[in-house]
C-alpha cells in the first residue's frame, strides 16, 4: 500500500465526493484501498472490468453527472503524462470549485519499455524543465508531494 499517498489523502479536509480513475489496480494496493478506507461518497471507474464493483468505462469519455472533491488518477504512464502536460484540463471540468486532484509523477526515466521511457524523459525536460526529476524540484512546485513507500520511482502530489 502507498503510504505516501495515504499522507496525502489524510490530509485534505472536506473531502465528501472522491472518484477513484484507475480504481483497483494492483487489486487496490495503489489507491483504493486507502480511498475506501477514508471515504464514505466513492465513485469508482477502470477501463477494464474488475472483481470489486465500479463503472467500467473509459475516463475521458464517460459522463459523470456529479462534481467531485477530490478525483485519483491511477493510470497508467501513457495517459498520466499526457494529464499533466495538458494541466488536468479535463479532470479539472469534474471537480467542485474547491477540489484537488491526487496523480503521481515518475522519478525514473528508464520505467517500462523503450517508448515510455522516452516519454517520461520529455516530459521531465517540456513540463519541468530539467533533464533528471527530483524529489526536490517536485516539492518546489507542488508542496504535499510524498514518496510511494513500496515504488520510489513514484512520487504522489496533490494539485
Amino acid at each position: 500500500m502507498s503510504t505516501g499517498f495515504r499522507k496525502i489523502i489524510e490530509r485534505i479536509p472536506g473531502t465528501d465526493a472522491v472518484l477513484d480513475v484507475g480504481s483497483w489496480g494492483l487489486d487496490g494496493g495503489n489507491t483504493t484501498d486507502a480511498v475506501v478506507g477514508l471515504f464514505n461518497d466513492i465513485t469508482l471507474i477502470n477501463i477494464k472490468p474488475q472483481v470489486n464493483a465500479c463503472i467500467v468505462a473509459d475516463y475521458y469519455t464517460y459522463k459523470f453527472d456529479k462534481k467531485f472533491d477530490l478525483i485519483v488518477l491511477d493510470l497508467n504512464i501513457d495517459h498520466n503524462i499526457p494529464d499533466w502536460e495538458d494541466d488536468f484540463k479535463y479532470t479539472k471540468t469534474l471537480l467542485n470549485p474547491k477540489g484537488k486532484i491526487v496523480c503521481f509523477i515518475m522519478l525514473d526515466g528508464e520505467y517500462g519499455g523503450l517508448e515510455s521511457a522516452k516519454r517520461i524523459k520529455k516530459h521531465w525536460k517540456t513540463y519541468w524543465n530539467t533533464d533528471k526529476l527530483t524529489p526536490k524540484i517536485i516539492r518546489k512546485r507542488f508542496p504535499m508531494a510524498e514518496e510511494d513507500s513500496s515504488r520510489p520511482e513514484i512520487y504522489w502530489v496533490l494539485i
